[in-house]
């Protein structure tokens, strides 16, 4: 795969016609796996560990499969693709913070899917994107990274003003 997470950052917002999006996905290598609803699109791509959500005809979310439950049954590959600040999959969660250089802007606990396990979800806003870091709570292991454009109301630069 040939892209660059600056070039994904430059898809969100964008539409799922614009010729941007159709690069990338002749970029990544495969057949996207596309699940259609009223209001959303989902694509997938598997083998990259990579899934894009369309809400609404824009661009909403791309997340990157590192340790999910989909990367664990064998559905997907995880992402080795490039991320911000040298950061890797492999970086727990004191790595992830001190190569961003700040804290989280706000952090949640959530529960998984297996009642015993917990997640950490830490916020985090560059510029007008926010970056959202899934945390296995006991290990501090990287299961994911969800990119998104911020909601001008959440980024700390906006609730200064």
């Amino acid at each position: 795969m040939a892209v660059t997470y600056e070039q994904l950052v430059e898809l969100l917002g964008g539409a799922e016609s614009d010729p941007h999006f159709s690069s990338f996905v002749s970029d990544v290598g495969e057949v996207a796996d596309i699940m259609r609803m009223e209001y959303a699109a989902f694509y997938d791509f598997p083998a990259a560990g990579l899934s894009v959500i369309f809400g609404d005809g824009v661009l909403q979310s791309i997340l990157f499969h590192f340790t999910t439950a989909s990367n664990k049954c064998g559905e997907f590959k995880r992402y080795e693709g490039p991320l911000p600040a040298a950061i890797s999959a492999d970086d727990r969660r004191s790595d992830v913070w001190k190569k961003l250089g700040m804290k989280a802007a706000r952090t949640e606990l959530v529960p998984g899917a297996d009642r015993r396990q917990q997640y950490h979800w830490d916020h985090f806003y560059i510029g007008s994107v926010e970056l959202t870091f899934d945390f296995h709570s006991v290990t501090n292991v990287m299961t994911s990274l969800s990119i998104q454009l911020a909601s001008p109301s959440r980024t700390p630069q906006d609730r200064e003003a």
